[in-house]
């Protein structure tokens, strides 16, 4: 829920061939988070509510997507994944982060998903949220909370490693099988895999 009266700051950073319009929360101490829209929730001003509310102990950013809120349309049209990984990593680096927390909302989703496996150095750690009810997660019946400990008989020991196996093992649609802990047990799953390389839907240009 959007709640203008919640004190923050705002501020701009060129990356590529945009303007990235962000809004900062909190002050510098634990560990920082970034927070990125979906397509249903439009911009930053959506999440100004639960960013403030995250504020408490990390600083947070949430910034508008390119080509969505205030930041600035793509003059080559480039809304691509890499695109949207780039905007997140600049936007970080602006704020001078080491390291951060990346949480993606909807459509963002992947885009979180894909930093992490591809730069595991600069995440300290990974929300998703909104995930899509016909998604191969949900229809293989994975769950919060769960541990996945063992990807195509490999152990997984970080983010990067489990999506980095899962790509290893095929093109998208192949069953991954994995091992999962739940509630003091293990059992075994197979997980039909995404498209590591499919866009992101662009907002409409006008």
């Amino acid at each position: 829920m959007a709640l203008p009266n919640v004190p923050h700051q705002t501020g701009r950073v060129t990356s590529g061939d945009v303007t990235i319009f962000y809004r900062r929360f909190g002050n510098p101490g634990r560990t920082p988070m970034l927070v990125m829209h979906g397509a249903n929730y439009f911009d930053s001003y959506d999440w100004i509510g639960v960013a403030g509310a995250l504020a408490a102990d990390p600083e947070v950013i949430a910034f508008d997507r390119r080509g969505w809120g205030e930041s600035s349309w793509s003059p080559s049209k480039d809304y691509s994944l890499d695109a949207h990984v780039s905007d997140a990593l600049t936007v970080a680096a602006h704020m001078g982060w080491q390291q951060a927390i990346f949480m993606g909302h909807s459509a963002s989703a992947r885009v979180v998903v894909s930093l992490v496996a591809n730069f595991a150095s600069k995440a300290a750690g990974l929300v998703v949220v909104g995930l899509s009810n016909r998604g191969p997660a949900r229809k293989a019946d994975l769950r919060t909370g769960d541990v996945v400990l063992e990807v195509g008989g490999a152990e997984v020991k970080d983010l990067a490693g489990l999506f980095r196996r899962i790509w290893s093992l095929g093109n998208a649609g192949v069953e991954v099988p994995m091992k999962i802990y739940r509630d003091g047990r293990t059992i075994e799953l197979r997980v039909p895999s995404g498209d590591r390389n499919r866009f992101l839907k662009g907002p409409r240009l006008h």
